[in-house]
């Protein structure tokens, strides 16, 4: 196998495991996130991308850890699914929840155009791979039935 199609193959497979991640969220997460969603009026598909994203950063055993270190007085650390700072123990779900309440502050309603969400996504962290990454999963979600079927309220749109 040549170098280019080795690369294609590796490709292929990290999207295969994006599209496997992101159905797990969703099906783990799906009433959490659409509520967050509404609360931040942004769309689901955001929030589950910065999910896939974080899940895939902080597995649930690290999530584990954190949450008894925040349990230290005095510590504060990023918490749950969502990655949320707190100085408590925070479920995934709640973590989630979080999230809504964090990026309220950032609405943006309507349609959903690619610098509106390098910028809701720069504020929820400044990476700019940050920032591609979580872009790379929505085109990723958006080849999926099942993600677009859940995106109707909100269309990605790729104008800035």
């Amino acid at each position: 196998m040549n170098g280019k199609a080795a690369s294609e193959s590796t490709g292929e497979r990290n999207e295969e495991y994006i599209k496997q991640r992101i159905d797990v969220i969703e099906d783990l997460f799906l009433d959490e996130i659409k509520s967050a969603a509404c609360a931040c009026d942004l769309p689901d598909g955001l929030l589950t991308s910065i999910l896939v994203f974080e899940d895939l950063n902080r597995p649930k055993m690290v999530r584990r850890i954190e949450n008894i270190l925040v349990c230290i007085p005095g510590v504060s650390l990023t918490v749950g699914v969502a990655q949320i700072r707190s100085s408590k123990p925070l479920s995934d779900r709640e973590s989630i929840a979080q999230m809504g309440k964090y990026l309220s502050s950032f609405g943006m309603s309507g349609r959903s155009n690619l610098g509106r969400l390098r910028s809701v996504i720069m504020f929820y962290n400044p990476s700019l791979d940050y920032v591609n990454n979580v872009l790379e999963i929505i085109r990723i979600g958006e080849k999926t039935n099942k993600w677009n079927e859940l995106q109707k309220d909100h269309r990605f749109d790729g104008n800035s």
